[in-house]
């Protein structure tokens, strides 16, 4: 599997936590905001970045790396088998792993975790789910599979203390804010699809950029706009957040 990608630490990517950040080609959404789209239109013509470059990396500072995300594009979409490698290969070096996703791959994120290969995992979710999220993902979505994903997340994560594992476990969901796709209506359908879960993050939406051309003319919700979203999604989960420039 090509990493395309490779961010050495990060503070923004995982909350409390310096990871590195691997990116992995290629998505089965085209989100208009999107703004990593040549990882998915035209990933060849990216260099590839060695994994061994990477590990000469965490060998000398792995003592104060705290994990790894593995984002894109979209890293499901690689075969369970390839990702399981890369998964392995990562704890070799003994760091903890965040997942992000868009949610439509329900049965190979259950394995990955069954496996104990994730320890975190953040989903997008785009839009409220009915007919209109292809407005938010740019192709038609299997909402079924979106739901499934969404309840098993906040499923394991319950069976997880259960079973006090030792291993650790956390997961968040995400909505990026744009203006032309999102008002306090749809932030709040959101909330309510996924009432219940510990922790959701309001992105702002980046303009520059962005997949779609007519995007990168639109201005970016206000800081007022990203409180009054906070409030109203506080309601049906139980940590909300702003992350991103809320101006």
């Amino acid at each position: 599997m090509e990493i395309k990608g490779f961010i050495e630490t990060s503070f923004i990517d995982w909350d409390s936590k310096l990871s590195s950040v691997i990116f992995l080609p290629n998505c089965n959404f085209r989100c208009p905001f999107c703004h990593n789209h040549q990882l998915i239109l035209e990933p060849e013509e990216m260099p590839s970045i060695s994994r061994e470059k990477i590990a000469k990396f965490w060998k000398t500072h792995n003592n104060w790396i705290d994990g790894v995300t593995i984002t894109g594009g979209e890293p499901l979409l690689h075969t369970e088998k390839k990702l399981i490698k890369l998964l392995e290969w990562i704890h070799s070096f003994d760091l903890p792993i965040k997942m992000d996703t868009n949610g439509a791959f329900p049965d190979k994120l259950m394995k990955l975790l069954d496996n104990d290969l994730i320890q975190m995992v953040a989903m997008d979710v785009k839009n409220p789910l009915d007919e209109n999220y292809q407005l938010s993902s740019g192709v038609k979505v299997d909402i079924e599979k979106l739901k499934r994903t969404i309840d098993l997340i906040i499923s394991y994560e319950k069976n997880w203390k259960n079973r006090k594992n030792e291993k650790e476990f956390d997961y968040e969901f995400r909505i990026t804010v744009v203006p032309t796709l999102h008002t306090i209506k749809e932030i709040e359908n959101i909330a309510r699809t996924i009432k219940g879960a510990k922790k959701l993050a309001l992105q702002n939406f980046v303009s520059e950029n962005a997949y779609s051309k007519e995007l990168q003319s639109v201005k970016p919700y206000s800081l007022e706009d990203g409180e009054r979203f906070k409030e109203i999604a506080s309601k049906y989960v139980e940590k909300v957040i702003l992350r991103g420039k809320w101006e």
